[in-house]
């Protein structure tokens, strides 16, 4: 299922993953890459935001990741709040939380927020690269100004 960027000839879709559960990342990891995602790690929220500020342009408004993945809860910096924080770079990159255990006002937070779904724990791998590919989809098809 290698199929998310390569079969328009373009580079693969590049997934920013924030998990502060180290197997759980690596499993996620390497599923995601074995659909053909490029993925950058993040271990906890610091780094996840960390990464955000690396990956953007000088003064741009946007960033070179595709998508975001992140746990809810994680060390350092909710993701939520990096969101927040972040919100200027993130105008429009989809992102996608993962939870063992929100109630309602996170996930309404989190709509609030942007948040394209709010993923519950244990998730079926299959159906994460799956979740990714149609947000992605979703999202391309929106008109390019929206971008």
């Amino acid at each position: 299922m290698k199929s998310n960027r390569a079969q328009a000839g373009c580079s693969p879709a590049r997934i920013l993953l924030a998990e502060d559960d180290s197997d759980l990342r690596m499993l996620f990891a390497l599923k995601l890459e074995d659909a053909g995602f490029e993925v950058t790690q993040a271990c906890d929220g610091r780094e996840l935001l960390e990464r955000l500020i690396d990956s953007a342009p000088e003064g741009g408004n946007s960033t070179p990741f595709d998508i975001i993945l992140s746990d809810i809860n994680m060390p350092h910096f909710n993701p939520l709040d990096v969101i927040i924080g972040a919100r200027s770079r993130l105008t429009t990159t989809p992102i996608v939380l993962m939870t063992s255990f929100a109630d309602a006002q996170t996930r309404e937070q989190a709509r609030r927020l942007g948040v394209r779904e709010v993923l519950d724990k244990p998730l079926r791998l299959d159906d994460l690269s799956a979740t990714i590919l149609r947000i992605l989809a979703d999202w391309r098809r929106q008109p390019a100004e929206l971008h």
